[in-house]
């Protein structure tokens, strides 16, 4: 069988056929993975980091999901791929990042912090498909002192009454994969960062876990577009001293790396 990796909502219909099939033939889900080892992704590369489009951003979506889905198997990792596609993936006309675009941020953020060579290898996906919930995505995996992580930006679900565009949404995931670098963990902060919001006299105490993963995503993004008008602002309501202090905060943590 010939599968079609074009967008996810097509990726979601091929997975429904073969769950539907799996009960008569269990090599079903074989065949799909045979289909996926036998594809070689050709990324645009850029440094370390890695730029992935069309099929490829497919592929290594079902690859980064594979491989971060506690499962006691494939085909049950499998069928838990094709479970959340349908509950969130759809197709979309909404606002989509391209390749000069991602270029054109990296080399900003390359300019002001040297980020892409201080990282660990990142792939980046340009995915066609809006996703409920969500603009993009961030993962890691960590592993004998090392980590290397993966950015799946989708068509835009929610651009905040204009505040965001595809520029500062991939401002935002960098800003994650950076947090990431830092700690070796996912949902663990630099200690530095409350430091940092003591400092500003932000109260924090009623924030969740996930809140704070945002709020620093959100300080690196407000980091570059301090040094960088084009992009806008999304948060205008933030004043010109807070986002010199998030542009040092930034500045200073990735001088240590």
């Amino acid at each position: 069988m010939r599968f079609d990796f074009s967008n996810l909502c097509i990726l979601q219909k091929t997975l429904g056929y073969l769950s539907e099939r799996y009960d008569e033939d269990e090599n079903a889900f074989q065949e799909f993975y045979d289909a996926i080892s036998e594809e070689n992704l050709c990324p645009y590369s850029i440094g370390p980091v890695r730029i992935y489009n069309g099929a490829d951003a497919v592929l290594e979506y079902i690859h980064w999901f594979y491989a971060t889905t506690p499962s006691v198997n494939l085909d049950d990792c499998t069928d838990a791929l094709y479970l959340h596609l349908k509950d969130k993936s759809s197709s979309s006309d909404g606002a989509q990042i391209d390749i000069p675009t991602i270029q054109y941020v990296l080399r900003v953020v390359d300019d002001l912090f040297s980020f892409s060579q201080k990282l660990h290898p990142i792939s980046i996906s340009i995915v066609d498909a809006e996703m409920d919930g969500c603009n993009a995505e961030s993962i890691a995996q960590f592993g004998d002192g090392c980590c290397s992580g993966a950015i799946f930006l989708y068509r835009t679900w929610n651009d905040f009454d204009g505040k965001f565009t595809p520029a500062t949404v991939l401002l935002h995931e960098l800003g994650h994969q950076l947090h990431f670098h830092l700690t070796n963990e996912l949902c663990r902060l630099p200690e530095s960062f409350y430091d940092f919001l003591r400092q500003l006299g932000a109260d924090y105490s009623r924030l969740s876990n996930a809140d704070m993963l945002e709020v620093f995503a959100d300080t690196f993004l407000l980091a570059v577009i301090h040094k960088t008008k084009e992009f806008g602002n999304p948060f205008p309501e933030i004043d010109e001293n807070t986002h010199e202090r998030c542009y040092s905060y930034i500045r200073h943590i990735l001088s240590t790396i």
